[in-house]
């Protein structure tokens, strides 16, 4: 690319290949899946969901609804999951 090519529109596509690459997680708390047969859950994204059959996968709204219903998160999706009530009692605390 010569010089006068580049633009901010660029910039935000690269930006936006960069997070999906990374598998950014641009809902936040976005729904999570589960086998029907076990009762562990999972992010949309974590990459154990591969794992699960497809005709035994579904899905419900967030972390808390599945907690609610008995199912406890792996261990990836568990640090996650950990991590980010962290940050959300620290930027209460902060205020």
């Amino acid at each position: 690319m010569l010089p006068e090519d580049y633009c901010i529109d660029y910039m935000h596509l690269l930006l936006l290949a960069l997070l999906k690459l990374a598998k950014y997680d641009f809902a936040g708390d976005s729904e999570v899946v589960l086998s029907k047969e076990g009762h562990i859950f999972h992010r949309s994204i974590c990459h154990q969901v591969e794992r699960i059959p497809v005709k035994h996968r579904t899905t419900l709204p967030n972390c808390e609804t599945a907690t609610k219903n008995g199912y406890v998160p792996c261990r990836l999706c568990k640090s996650e999951h950990l991590s980010d009530s962290r940050e959300k009692v620290v930027l209460v605390l902060g205020r």
